[in-house]
């Protein structure tokens, strides 16, 4: 069993090395650094009790100055990949009944994460693989304002992060995602 400070000091690391340090994601770095991301642990290990934390930190996210984006880690939740989505699709239709929907944004990390109409052997996977079951979420105001300006980036990010990817000699990939081989 993975501890909660173990987890979240490797959450952490994993965004530093490979989120940030890849920079897999251009608009992580200076929300990081703003404080604005906010790291949680919880050892909940069923669909109906990860909803119950999911709601009480949307509702942090939602109240707490300066929360732009909260990291909700399950280290100890072994799970597959697909009953992991089905999960993340029960959090987005929880979203949807209470109208927030269009405020709130899930992204899913897992270690066996998948792209929809991608070879499961793609390097782009990785840029959605953790060392456990990860939900983020964040609010689509903060996005947007993000990306504004930077609609190229965005939209050619997939590519570039799947090339990166792809070119990294397996000593890196070995060093940076040790949870995958």
């Amino acid at each position: 069993m993975i501890t909660p400070e173990s987890a979240h000091k490797t959450m952490r690391r994993w965004v530093e090395d490979v989120i940030i340090g890849l920079n897999l994601c251009p608009w992580a770095k200076p929300v990081y650094e703003r404080g604005g991301l906010h790291f949680t642990v919880s050892d909940v290990a069923s669909p109906e009790r990860v909803i119950v934390i999911f709601l009480q930190e949307l509702e942090l996210l939602l109240i707490t100055p300066g929360r732009e984006s909260t990291l909700l880690a399950l280290p100890n939740w072994i799970i597959s990949f697909e009953l992991f989505n089905d999960v993340v699709g029960m959090l987005e239709d929880e979203l949807e009944r209470m109208q927030l929907a269009s405020n709130i944004q899930v992204v899913p990390f897992h270690p066996g994460f998948v792209f929809a109409d991608t070879s499961p052997e793609s390097k782009g996977n990785w840029v959605n693989r953790s060392p456990f079951p990860i939900i983020h979420f964040l609010q689509v105001e903060d996005v947007q304002q993000a990306t504004q300006g930077n609609i190229a980036l965005a939209e050619g990010l997939s590519l570039r992060n799947d090339r990166l990817l792809s070119g990294m000699r397996e000593a890196s990939l070995r060093r940076l995602f040790p949870y995958l081989f």
